[in-house]
């Protein structure tokens, strides 16, 4: 007789129980001290592969890939009385580290700061740059500042224009998230796939992806970027198989730019589940100081340094 994995009882539970979530479901085969981190990964692939459905809603509930539609849409928006927090609130760090799972997708800011130079040789294309809807975007981007998209060009924002030189996108940023996690860990954007940059640029990139150098805000192409990255960042997390995905980046009341793009994400049902975290304080040095201490300790598990005050928020 064929042992049953643990796919296929979670899929024999959905059809005998639907309506339950992936902590419900993690409860009933593994008992009461099983989080809902052990079962994320076997429903995204079962989702992937329409063998069950994901019903959007606070908190999500499977069904069978037949069953009825049940439950309201999602609306994108500020969110306030649709949706309700899932369970157990996740209000530190401590206890989100507990909810992400051991293969969470980390997103995190470009920045303004950023150095010159890198290899004349042209990079293989771009992560996702034969996308048509990141083809698009980035035209409108690169117009916004009157520039045109040249890939032997020059470097975009440069007063005297120069050949186009390359470098890895986590040598290229060189603001003060990237300055703490260089630091402190030089091989973790070098070698991760489990971390994506949001450019203003660009819209995702990998860590290891070679750029220009270029002049762009966020602030700027907000309106570029909201329709589209959202889903390329469920998307990518489907296809990592992450347990979940967590938005490092700057307040809104901060940057009024990254966070309000990644809130998209509360309008793509098929998604593991999704947080924000960003740090308070004063200064915008003292604040990606503190997302990346934040991604550092929620990858690494070292310990937070003080004088920084995070919050975290499910989406």
């Amino acid at each position: 007789m064929t042992k049953m994995t643990h796919r296929d009882r979670i899929l024999e539970e959905v059809r005998k129980v639907p309506g339950l979530t992936a902590k419900e479901i993690s409860r009933r085969l593994f008992g009461l001290q099983s989080t809902q981190q052990r079962v994320n990964p076997h429903l995204i692939t079962l989702c992937a592969e329409k063998l069950i459905r994901r019903e959007s809603g606070r908190p999500f509930r499977y069904q069978p890939v037949d069953a009825p539609v049940s439950g309201k849409p999602i609306r994108l928006g500020s969110g306030r009385g649709n949706l309700s927090s899932p369970t157990p609130d996740v209000d530190n760090l401590e206890a989100l580290r507990s909810e992400i799972g051991n293969y969470p997708l980390f997103i995190i800011p470009c920045c303004a700061r950023k150095l010159l130079a890198g290899n004349l040789m042209p990079p293989p294309p771009l992560f996702m740059m034969l996308d048509p809807g990141i083809i698009a975007c980035r035209r409108r981007a690169v117009g916004s500042i009157g520039g045109t998209i040249i890939p032997a060009g020059v470097e975009f924002g440069s007063l005297s224009p120069t050949p186009a030189l390359y470098r890895p996108a986590w040598e290229r940023y060189d603001g003060n998230l990237y300055r703490v996690v260089n630091r402190a860990a030089p091989p973790l954007l070098q070698n991760s796939d489990f971390i994506m940059i949001m450019s203003a640029l660009y819209g995702l990139l990998k860590c290891h992806d070679r750029i220009q150098y270029y002049d762009l805000e966020m602030n700027r192409v907000r309106r570029v970027w909201q329709p589209l990255l959202p889903g390329l960042i469920a998307n990518e997390a489907n296809k990592l198989k992450a347990t979940s995905i967590v938005g490092i980046l700057p307040r809104d009341i901060v940057n009024h730019s990254y966070a309000g793009v990644f809130r998209g994400l509360k309008s793509v049902a098929f998604r593991p589940p999704t947080y924000l975290v960003s740090t308070t304080g004063r200064g915008n040095a003292h604040i990606n100081q503190g997302l990346g201490h934040a991604l550092l300790y929620l990858k690494r598990a070292v310990a937070l340094p003080p004088g920084f005050s995070y919050y975290t928020q499910p989406l």
